[in-house]
């Protein structure tokens, strides 16, 4: 069943899975054609997922072939307390905002104190900046999150725009 009110969509959902193919990631939900389409938004179908009393989750929905979907990692369903086989009513909100990611403060202040590596750093696409993003957001610690920031943005200013998962990994080791 699908539900919709003015502001968000709420499906009856199962889990489904693509065949494996050494990514990963196979377990995803379907979203009708009409919800993705009435979520478009600034050239991007970006959502916030709500579990009942538990979220918001930051989503994208993607296109296969045949159809719109949401993928679903092993670490969400755990935290969520899916399996591979549940049934479940997920609510599905818009996102609005910039990038679809809350940018942590501890980067928001360096960004505002470098003009240059903002530029930069606005430079990237969406899905570089959020990669990005989700990397500081998984840090706990205030002081290592600050520490983390600082890396990133002199990576993406001293290479001017371009970003090297590789090199910026080896970064947050040496130091």
């Amino acid at each position: 069943m699908e539900e919709h009110q003015s502001d968000f969509y709420e499906l009856d959902v199962k889990i489904q899975k693509f065949p494996d193919n050494g990514l990963g990631y196979i377990h995803h939900i379907i979203v009708p054609d009409e919800v993705a389409d009435a979520v478009y938004f600034n050239k991007s179908r970006r959502v916030q997922m709500f579990f009942g009393d538990k979220g918001p989750v930051p989503a994208g929905i993607m296109k296969s072939k045949d159809y719109y979907f949401i993928l679903f990692s092993k670490d969400l369903m755990k935290s969520m307390g899916i399996n591979a086989s549940s049934s479940f009513t997920v609510k599905l909100v818009p996102d609005k905002s910039e990038l679809g990611i809350e940018i942590p403060l501890e980067f928001q202040m360096l960004m505002d104190s470098d003009e240059e590596a903002e530029h930069y750093f606005k430079k990237l696409t969406p899905g570089k900046q959020r990669a990005l993003l989700h990397i500081i957001i998984k840090i706990k610690s205030e002081s290592l999150r600050l520490e983390r920031s600082m890396i990133m943005l002199e990576h993406v200013r001293v290479n001017r725009g371009k970003v090297n998962f590789r090199m910026l990994l080896d970064a947050f080791k040496n130091r």
